[in-house]
């Protein structure tokens, strides 16, 4: 049973949007994809969910696809119509502040505002004179721009860019990528004319492909059984030449035809006439090699020596089908990669400078024949010199082809190394830096964000795992002999909150989520100190670490049992009778419940009951719990004036990453402070384990992060202070700050609210809806804004 919908954390720490290629269709496109994912996938196993925007999500998703791989579907009609003006809309509406989350049930717009990066894997794009292309690049292209999402354009041809329309988006889109990723030098050529300073030559992605994956077999029946020692062509038609030569009154279908006659009586082989794009016959697409190959077959005078390959084969299996040919006639770009990956001999059929760019880098620009020189007779003389000169063109392939894979892989490890670390640029705002150099400038030795790398870690916790990472790997490394936490039980219907002693990471798992709930732990501590051992890692808040300290330093034996100590950020802590009200609130009850989860979960999470039978009941934390928390419900008086929220007394300290930022990440992170020479050297420690990924960041971002709980604890602690006996409160603050008027409101508000939860209107203000008391809230929370 379950009282929300929001997203529990999946096993994958990263998202990765793909764009501009599909696994059907086009064969050369779902090649660079599948490298991609390949390629990706081995240089950070088991951390990225792919999200492929398809523009032909049926017959997608009606192939085998991995866990890691998901289709969102974005027809050319949504792709054009629905998902730019969406993109636009979410940017407006995010720079006015105003709500947004609903245009994220279009769903190629959420998997792109969701995911750490968009990669374009368009074979070509912003060319001159492909009008209705330059629309689809910039479908693909845009949206990513407007959600603040980084956009890599992988390997590809561009330009070049003479024409007004289509140097006019370039400029207004390649300049914002990330990344731009130039294949070939006339590429190369064509973006230096935008001056352009994002821009790194790499090979085509489908140099790639199988890396470490071996050709598969020809699949039974694809290719008829040939004499022995026959000569096989490959020829490659393409749709796209058909158009373009259609165009200038050329009949493309019967110049292959007389070509391949020609061939065939010349060398008394045979020729398989290869469908490299496919999709239905009934089908009229550029992206549909079907009618032409029909069409060239159906032309040829020796149509018994001709073979059609229409199976719709995945790109490794066409390439061994290429494999198995002595020379490939390629007009589609990727049949002419495939036939250099397996060192045929490719005679190509041009349109664009993205062929000739490419032979170049193995010498063989001379096997290229432009749109313009097409004919029988030229097809005929080269396939012939490269019959005749097959073992010459396989040695030059064979040369170049380290270098050229390796400009492939440099584009993916370009990547991989670009999202595999935690995010580090931030905006922080000036409340923020002023707060941060006014209270904590010579208190925070360092900073680092990031999250436990062992997904089961993350699921556990209420943030990113980091204390629950850092304690198992100070007890692996040996420098604790055990971990001293709290955890909350369920006995017999009740709530047990106690301190831990764990001495395996099992035990330090059970303590895996935050406690809100008050009750003695330093005693809890010192009490596991006093029975000897260690020493221990201990965790405990800002006002435990004081208490704990101060009996530390007057018995040195106790101390010297303690190793590192670490705090948890803590805006104020609330009496336990606030989370059994809000339960029996809500129709839950503690008897039968065999597991309580305060907050789990993804942004602001979810209050979880695990049930006897393995089910659990979600409740919204932001609606429910954590709401009634924000409204300082049952707050220890105590905390109304607590200056600390940074535990400045542990070694280093551990809270939300509460950015803007990451609102849609794929995990949940998690900030830490070190506050001592030893916490800085036991975050250093973690992050080389390997059991977090952790970047180090601006000190001040940790600050922005917790903005408001900084102004509470400080500025919003003087205004307690000055009119808690309108309250009936006796307050003391314990730092000399001055209050403001919006010091003096929020105060206002915290307290009348503090009071009327404690009044008989209890039973009522506990089962009022959330809408009726979420704007007190957001009011509240407003005042502590600056």
């Amino acid at each position: 049973m379950t009282d929300s919908r929001w997203p529990s954390e999946d096993p994958f720490d990263k998202r990765v949007a793909v764009i501009g290629g599909t696994f059907s269709g086009n064969k050369g496109a779902a090649g660079m994809l599948e490298s991609v994912i390949r390629n990706l996938r081995d240089r950070l196993p088991g951390r990225i969910r792919f999200d492929v925007v398809s523009v032909y999500p049926r017959r997608d998703r009606s192939r085998p696809l991995p866990p890691d791989v998901r289709i969102v579907g974005a027809p050319p009609l949504v792709l054009a119509a629905v998902l730019p003006p969406s993109a636009l809309l979410y940017a407006i509406l995010g720079a006015v502040r105003l709500p947004r989350r609903f245009l994220l049930a279009v769903r190629p717009l959420r998997a792109i505002v969701e995911a750490d990066v968009l990669l374009d894997v368009s074979g070509i794009a912003f060319v001159d004179g492909r009008f209705a292309a330059l629309l689809y690049n910039l479908a693909s292209s845009v949206p990513a721009l407007l959600a603040g999402t980084p956009l890599v354009k992988m390997s590809q041809a561009l330009g070049p860019f003479r024409g007004l329309a289509n140097r006019t988006a370039a400029r207004a889109v390649l300049p914002r990528a990330r990344r731009v990723y130039a294949r070939g030098r006339e590429t190369e050529r064509h973006l230096a004319s935008l001056g352009l300073r994002n821009v790194s030559p790499a090979a085509d992605l489908a140099f790639i492909l199988n890396d470490r994956v071996p050709l598969p077999a020809v699949p039974a029946g694809v290719l008829p059984a040939g004499e022995p020692g026959g000569v096989l062509i490959g020829v490659c038609p393409s749709e796209v030449l058909d158009r373009a030569c259609a165009a200038r009154g050329m009949d493309l279908a019967g110049v292959l035809a007389a070509a391949l006659d020609g061939i065939i009586e010349e060398t008394g082989g045979r020729v398989a006439i290869i469908a490299h794009s496919l999709l239905e016959p009934e089908k009229r697409s550029h992206t549909n090699d079907y009618h032409i190959c029909v069409r060239v077959r159906d032309r040829m005078a020796h149509v018994d020596r001709a073979s059609l390959v229409l199976a719709d084969l995945p790109p490794s299996e066409l390439r061994a089908v290429i494999a198995r040919c002595d020379c490939l006639v390629a007009s589609r770009f990727h049949s002419m990669i495939s036939a250099l990956c397996v060192r045929v001999p490719p005679v190509v059929l041009a349109w664009s400078h993205k062929y000739r760019e490419v032979m170049s880098d193995f010498g063989l620009e001379r096997l290229v024949i432009e749109r313009g020189e097409i004919s029988a007779a030229r097809i005929v003389d080269g396939v012939r010199a490269a019959l005749a000169e097959r073992a010459a063109i396989r040695r030059s392939i064979e040369d170049a082809f380290g270098a050229v894979a390796a400009s492939a892989r440099r584009q993916i490890d370009d990547v991989a190394a670009m999202i595999s670390a935690p995010r580090t640029e931030f905006r922080v705002g000036a409340t923020a830096r002023r707060l941060h150099e006014r209270f904590y400038g010579n208190r925070f030795v360092s900073a680092r964000i990031g999250y436990a790398a062992d997904p089961a870690t993350r699921a556990r916790a209420a943030s990113g795992g980091l204390v629950t990472a850092m304690l198992v790997e100070e007890l692996r490394a040996g420098r604790a002999a055990g971990a001293i936490a709290c955890r909350a039980d369920v006995e017999n219907g009740e709530l047990a909150l106690r301190t831990v002693l764990c001495s395996t990471p099992e035990e330090i798992a059970s303590c895996s989520t935050s406690v809100y709930s008050d009750f003695n732990h330093a005693r809890g501590v010192l009490s596991v100190l006093e029975r000897g051992g260690g020493p221990y890692a201990i965790v405990a808040l800002p006002c435990q670490w004081r208490a704990l300290n101060r009996v530390l330093e007057k018995r040195p034996a106790l101390r010297s049992r303690v190793g590192l100590r670490i705090g948890l950020w803590c805006g104020h802590a609330t009496d336990k009778r606030l989370i059994e009200d809000f339960l029996r609130a809500r129709g839950a009850r503690l008897a039968g419940v065999r597991r309580l989860w305060y907050r789990r979960g993804l942004w602001r999470g979810e209050t979880v009951l695990e049930l006897p039978d393995g089910g659990e009941r979600r409740i919204p934390f932001a609606t429910g719990y954590g709401l009634l928390q924000n409204l300082y419900v049952d707050c220890k008086t105590r905390c109304f004036t607590c200056p600390d929220h940074f535990a400045l007394d542990a070694d280093v300290s551990f809270g939300d990453a509460w950015l803007g930022e990451l609102r849609r990440g794929a995990v949940k992170h998690s900030l830490a402070v070190a506050l001592s020479g030893r916490g800085a050297s036991a975050l250093d420690a973690l992050a080389g384990s390997g059991a977090a990924h952790l970047a180090a960041i601006p000190p001040e971002v940790a600050v922005q992060s917790q903005k408001r709980a900084v102004v509470w604890h400080a500025f919003g602690a003087a205004g307690r202070e000055r009119i808690a006996p309108l309250f009936g409160l006796s307050l003391s603050a314990r730092a000399e700050i001055r209050p403001r008027w919006n010091d003096y409101c929020s105060a206002l508000l915290i307290l009348g609210a503090y009071r009327a939860y404690g009044s008989p209107l209890r039973p009522i203000l506990m089962k009022l809806p959330w809408p009726f008391s979420y704007p007190y809230m957001l009011l509240q929370k407003a005042l502590l804004n600056f």
